[in-house]
C-alpha cells in the first residue's frame, strides 16, 4: 500500500532508516485490496468491529484483537458501520534491534515476530490472540508515533526504546493469552494436530537443551518415523529443521544484543560445537556469526549518526 501523504513518507521513511513505523486509524472503513509487503505488520483494534483476511482465512475482529502479518503474506481489513480505530505498527526485523528479552520472555518473541524471511510463517498458523489490556500497547505505540512525527532530538533511540516495550508487553500478553505455553509439563502430548502444536511449543521451550529424536519421541508417546511424519505434516518442517531455526534465531539476538564470543553464543543457543554452529549460521541466514555481527553493529552505528 502506497502513502502519499506527508505522514505517509515520514511512516515508511523511519521504516527504511529505524526499522519501525506506526499509522493510526481513528475510523478505518475501506476494504481496500490484498496487498503485502516485505516486512513485518501488526494490527491492533483498539475500537469497533470488522473483518480480517489473511491469505485464504477470515477473521472477526474487534477490541484487542493483535495479529502478526509475516513477510508477504496478503492481506486486507474491512471495517463495520462507524468503522475501526486500528493501530498498524510496521516492523523490519533485519533493520531494527529486536531486543533480548529475560528468559521468562525470550522465547515468545520468535514466535510473535519472524526474525528473518527465511523464518516465516510456516506453522499452518495465523499469530493472533486477544489483548486482555489494549491501553498500555496503545499507549506506548502512540508515545512512538508522537516521536516519528515530530522527531525531536534524541528520537531515534525514543523510538527504539518505545518498540522494545511494546514488544515487550505483545510477549507478557501472549502468555497470559495462552498459559499453558510457559509450562509443558511432561504429559503424553498425543499424536493430533493439538498434539503437535504442543510438540512444537516444547521445542520452543527447550531448543538450547540437548535433544534427541528418540527422546522426544518418547516423550509424545509415539515412534520417531511417526512423529516425523505428523510434525512435518503441522509445521511444513522437519522436526530438526524447526529446531535449527528456532537455534539460529536465539543466536541471531544473542549476536546483536550481546559482546558474548561466537563460543558461548553457540553453546547458550543450543549448539554443540563451534563448526557445527558456525555452518549452520552461515547456511540459513548466508553469513558466518562474525560476519554477521559486524554488519549488524556498521549498519546499526550508521543509523545512530
Amino acid at each position: 500500500m502506497i502513502h502519499k501523504d506527508r505522514q505517509g513518507r515520514k511512516v515508511f521513511g523511519a521504516l527504511r532508516k529505524l526499522g519501525v513505523g506506526v499509522e493510526h486509524w481513528s475510523c478505518y472503513r475501506t476494504a481496500g485490496r490484498m496487498h503485502e509487503h516485505d516486512f513485518v505488520e501488526m494490527n491492533i483494534i483498539v475500537s469497533g468491529r470488522g473483518r480480517q483476511r489473511i491469505e485464504d482465512n477470515w477473521y472477526d475482529i474487534e477490541r484487542g484483537w493483535l495479529s502478526v502479518i509475516h513477510y508477504d503474506q496478503a492481506h486486507a481489513v474491512i471495517g463495520k458501520g462507524d468503522g475501526l480505530e486500528i493501530v498498524n505498527v510496521y516492523l523490519d526485523p533485519g533493520v531494527f534491534p529486536l531486543p533480548l528479552l529475560t528468559p521468562d520472555l525470550s522465547w515468545v518473541l520468535p514466535i510473535v515476530v519472524p526474525l528473518h524471511p527465511e523464518f516465516r510463517n510456516r506453522q499452518n498458523r495465523v499469530v493472533s490472540f486477544m489483548l486482555a489490556d489494549v491501553q498500555t500497547p496503545v499507549t506506548l505505540l502512540r508515545c512512538l508515533e508522537r516521536e516519528l512525527m515530530t522527531q525531536p532530538p534524541g528520537y531515534c533511540q525514543a523510538i527504539q526504546n518505545y518498540m522494545t516495550l511494546f514488544l515487550m508487553e505483545c510477549c507478557r500478553q501472549y502468555v497470559l493469552a495462552h498459559p499453558q505455553d510457559a509450562d509443558e509439563g511432561l504429559s503424553s502430548p498425543g499424536l493430533a494436530s493439538a498434539g503437535m502444536e504442543r510438540v512444537r511449543r516444547y521445542l520452543d521451550s527447550k531448543f538450547s537443551e540437548p535433544l534427541t529424536l528418540g527422546g522426544l519421541a518418547a516423550w509424545a508417546g509415539c515412534n520417531p518415523a511417526h512423529l516425523c511424519r505428523s510434525f512435518k505434516a503441522y509445521t511444513g518442517r522437519s522436526v530438526f529443521g524447526y529446531l535449527k531455526q528456532r537455534r539460529v534465531e536465539r543466536a541471531m539476538l544473542l549476536l546483536r544484543s550481546t559482546p558474548d564470543k561466537v563460543l558461548s553464543v553457540a553453546m547458550q543457543s543450543g549448539f554443540a560445537d563451534l563448526s557445527h554452529f558456525n555452518r549452520t549460521f552461515r547456511d540459513v541466514i548466508g553469513l558466518s556469526p562474525r560476519a554477521y555481527r559486524d554488519k549488524w553493529r556498521i549498519s546499526n552505528g550508521n543509523r545512530r549518526r
